[in-house]
């Protein structure tokens, strides 16, 4: 690979076309992917992601309805402050640090 993945990750096509290169190569991508996501649950209470679907789905009329965010979501993307009042990075960030 020429480059590290971002966070951003996808399966794009790649040079090698040998079978068990391109098996690799997907198996890769999957645990990347796993990883970030379980990076994104650790860190969802610092971030502005939806740490508290019961709430939100309490507010659905139906389960055919768009989905509603949690009134505690909305504060925290109207205030962008966490509930101990510090600023909400973005994931990148978080990373970078």
């Amino acid at each position: 690979m020429r480059s590290l993945k971002t966070v951003d990750l996808s399966i794009r096509p790649m040079g090698p076309r040998l079978t068990e290169r391109v098996r690799v190569h997907v198996f890769l991508c999957l645990v990347a992917y796993d990883v970030e996501w379980h990076r994104r649950q650790a860190l969802a209470p610092l971030l502005c992601d939806a740490d508290d679907k019961a709430a939100g789905e309490a507010r659905r009329a139906s389960v055919v309805a768009p989905a509603q965010r949690s009134p505690r979501a909305q504060r925290t993307t109207r205030t962008q402050r966490t509930d101990a009042g510090l600023p909400i990075p973005s994931f990148q960030t978080l990373l970078d640090d």
